[in-house]
């Protein structure tokens, strides 16, 4: 017999039902009592009748306080009530390995009334010859050791308890499990427990107890089994057990090769996997679905612990970490696993290489960060990788400040003849260190402005970029419709359709022949594209001049060529008809193999152009109602004069992908419009960003030498334009330049930089397009150059063009 005793302390909630079930069936329970059930009457029956047992003997809970509930199954023991209490029930029973007696107790918590519980199991233990045994929660203790935590002054040892335990000459069943059967904050002690006379001990010689963990209550279950594991229904849980005799059978391959077959085609509950975990784990640009592996999620949390001791070098944690394992006072410590270290910092150490690699040096004064050696280009890297020739100690510690010409710009005899070209053309888009800049200071390379971030950490360490591998991911989740259709294409997008082919290499057919046509192999772009009854769906929605290009690109240039241009007869939603067009021929191929009529008498086409149809329309109105009324207007845009006694420098940045070139230039003129001195500079292979605000820097430093007072700059780079009036940080890729331009605007001169719009922007954009050719040192123009004549006279005619702008 199994028997199960629980101080459940409530059996009102709603779940309860289902976790005593779940009880039942995980240990094969014969006999469950439950104590301090807090319900009477009527519904206490209502929520015993949802247990599952056949039989039930009560003591009726007073409100919340009390109440015992025994209930047992019909199989073939004869269990008979002897004696109600309060405090307990005392059973007589009857069953193959003999007649004895089993008590049910449930301890009063007040310690008075508790000695009436005492007297009576006293009194049935002197008149006890046959085997007993009494489990439940005597709310009471034998031992100091029984109990953890709580004051000295606390509860202590019931000396009656143990008077009526010596009285009776009972024993302790012992238990494995936890220790402690009640917790509650900080104390726990052993209140529940089984006990036995010699005889009972006798009659059941491999009983044993178990403390299972606690559900729902601060008391843990007690498991009683008499006739230890062998009835406890756990065997069939049992671990399978491979034995290598197997191996010398002559009939074991042929075994597995049958159980193999009949779990395939029998066990419908289990699923086919038609994707791999780790093709989830992509981006959703490289085709996954943007899911993580916890393992490397793991890494990027101690990465972000790791990069917390550089950046956050004055938090409490960080000094803290670093004085414990001697890591030294530096910007960067020195981490390394310790065989006695904690794990956390043994973490943060195998992670440690993520930070270093993530480490990117921002340019400030140039007195900290070591030229040659220090990772401070644009891409992350240290220009002694790129060197032509090897270095001493002595030069790989130079900093950057030794290589700033006494006019501020890079002192370039110093070393460009030991780089290649490209390489100092990288270093021309960086601004040399300055006395005007603050200290140098460390960055996060992954990110694009600098700061760290999870994401950006786990990208890195699974070696993902942001690059897109195939233009059919991106369109996909632009594609706007049901989502189940964009599922059904994203499985299309992996070649993961359960067709004949894909059935035939997992096993689970025996030919891959199309069964709708009988004319070749069934793969994916058969059945949606070329089956004979896919086709003759097609020809009908795809224009005819189109079916020659739309029959004949494999599957991803195809679903991508439809997805993003226009190949039917049915207006710009042809993406949306498609989509749906595959979606259903899918489902029509499915009806006809598995004799489904639901897919039988409808026009394809029909259906297909409705369904479509209706969802083009749904998503017209949400896209509508998300929007709201729109508030742009349509303005003409041209190039105005300043107010008198300004002078307005509009600038601007080009580059050539193609060479991996930028540059800027900038023209100022005055409130007639008259030209009064430009500038042009190549900036090497930079960011258009960088170039943008490399304009307005030159622009400012021009204006200051001229000794103009009142300056308005003008950049069609809305996003420069606020970094330059908003506050940014020191871990931004273009905070170097950014902290001389706010250096130039906090000159005693007034100065105002705004946005316009491209179409007032020509003259810097014709300025900047013809800086390629220039040397990488700024380029002052005194006289506007002849190409710049035709774009002056239209600025100062007024010409220019309409342009839909927001309200």
């Amino acid at each position: 017999m199994n028997c199960v005793v629980w101080n459940c302390r409530g059996t009102g909630a709603k779940s309860f039902p289902g976790v005593v079930r779940d009880l039942k069936r995980n240990f094969q329970v014969d006999f469950l009592a439950l104590l301090e059930t807090h319900q009477e009457g009527f519904r206490a029956q209502r929520i015993m009748d949802k247990f599952g047992f056949d039989q039930r003997e009560i003591v009726e809970a007073v409100g919340y306080a009390g109440g015992i509930w025994c209930l047992w199954k019909n199989n073939g023991s004869r269990i008979r009530v002897v004696q109600r209490h309060n405090q307990f029930i005392h059973f007589h029973i009857l069953d193959c390995s003999g007649s004895w007696f089993l008590t049910i107790v449930y301890g009063s918590p007040h310690f008075a009334q508790r000695g009436d519980l005492w007297n009576n199991l006293k009194s049935i233990g002197t008149a006890m010859v046959d085997p007993w045994c009494l489990v439940g929660d005597f709310n009471a203790f034998l031992f100091d050791f029984e109990k953890y935590g709580g004051s000295n002054s606390g509860s202590r040892p019931d000396r009656h308890f143990r008077d009526m335990v010596d009285v009776n000459s009972l024993v302790d069943l012992g238990y494995s499990g936890p220790g402690f059967t009640w917790k509650r904050g900080g104390v726990a002690a052993r209140l529940d427990r089984a006990l036995a006379n010699t005889g009972w001990r006798n009659l059941f010689p491999e009983a044993s107890v178990l403390h299972l963990p606690p559900l729902k209550s601060d008391h843990s279950p007690i498991l009683i089994r008499t006739h230890g594991m062998s009835d406890s229904g756990t065997r069939k849980d049992r671990p399978f057990r491979f034995l290598a005799s197997w191996l010398l059978h002559e009939d074991f391959p042929n075994v597995v090769k049958d159980s193999w077959q009949t779990d395939w085609h029998c066990d419908t509950s289990r699923k086919v996997h038609l994707v791999s975990w780790s093709s989830m784990c992509k981006t959703k640009q490289n085709g996954g679905l943007g899911l993580r592996h916890v393992r490397n999620q793991n890494k990027a949390f101690m990465t972000k612990l790791g990069w917390g001791l550089v950046n956050q070098k004055d938090a409490l944690w960080a000094p803290v970490l670093r004085a414990k394992y001697k890591c030294g006072d530096d910007l960067i410590p020195k981490v390394g696993r310790i065989a006695s270290a904690s794990r956390l910092w043994n973490g943060i150490a195998d992670s440690w290489k993520y930070v270093q690699d993530g480490m990117v040096w921002r340019l400030g004064d140039g007195k900290r960060v070591r030229f040659w050696s220090d990772p401070w280009l644009p891409n992350g890297l240290a220009l002694c990788q790129y060197s032509l020739a090897p270095f001493s100690d002595a030069d790989l510690d130079k900093v950057a400040a030794d290589f700033v010409s006494a006019s501020g710009g890079w002192e370039w005899g110093k070393f460009d003849f030991l780089l290649p070209n490209e390489i100092c053309s990288l270093i021309a888009a960086v601004p040399p260190p300055s006395c005007v800049v603050q200290g140098d200071h460390v960055a996060w390379r992954h990110s694009s402005d600098g700061v760290f971030s999870t994401k950006s950490a786990y990208l890195a360490i699974t070696k993902e970029d942001g690059t897109v591998r195939h233009s059919f991911w991106k369109l996909l989740w632009k594609w706007k419709g049901m989502e189940k259709v964009r599922s059904f294409l994203w499985l299309c997008g992996h070649d993961r359709l359960l067709t004949n082919v894909a059935r035939k290499r997992r096993g689970l057919a025996a030919t891959d022949v199309c069964a709708r046509c009988n004319g070749a192999a069934e793969d994916l772009l058969h059945t949606l594209r070329d089956c004979a009854k896919a086709r003759c769906i097609w020809l009908k929605l795809v224009h005819p001049s189109k079916w020659h290009l739309f029959f004949n690109v494999p599957r991803l240039n195809w679903l991508s060529l439809n997805l993003g241009s226009n190949m039917g007869w049915h207006g710009s939603d042809w993406g949306v008809i498609f989509a749906y067009a595959c979606w259903y021929i899918w489902r029509m191929r499915n009806a006809e193999i598995f004799d489904s009529p639901h897919y039988g008498s409808a026009d394809p086409v029909y259906a297909i152009l409705k369904l479509s149809g209706d969802s083009s329309r749904a998503m017209s109105k949400l896209c509508a109602g998300n929007l709201g009324p729109s508030s742009h207007i349509q303005r003409f845009i041209c190039w105005e004069k300043p107010n008198v006694g300004w002078v307005k420098f509009n600038v601007d940045a080009a580059s050539r992908e193609s060479l991996n070139l930028t540059a800027c230039g900038g023209i100022a003129r005055d409130s007639d419009g008259r030209f009064l001195i430009g500038f042009m500079r190549n900036l090497g292979d930079g960011s258009v960003l960088n170039a943008e605000l490399w304009g307005i820097s030159c622009a400012l430093e021009v204006a200051w030498r001229s000794r103009f007072k009142k300056v308005l700059v003008e950049s069609d780079c809305l996003l420069a334009v606020n970094l330059v009036n908003d506050s940014f940080s020191v871990s931004h890729p273009c905070s170097p330049i950014l902290a001389r331009i706010h250096y130039w605007i906090s000159c005693d001169w007034e100065v105002q930089v705004v946005h316009i719009h491209r179409e007032g922007n020509r003259a810097a954009d014709t300025l900047a397009g013809h800086a390629f050719s220039g040397s990488l040192d700024l380029i002052i123009l005194d006289d506007a150059p002849a190409f710049l004549f035709p774009v002056l006279c239209v600025d100062l005619e007024g010409r220019g063009s309409y342009r839909l702008c927001s309200g």
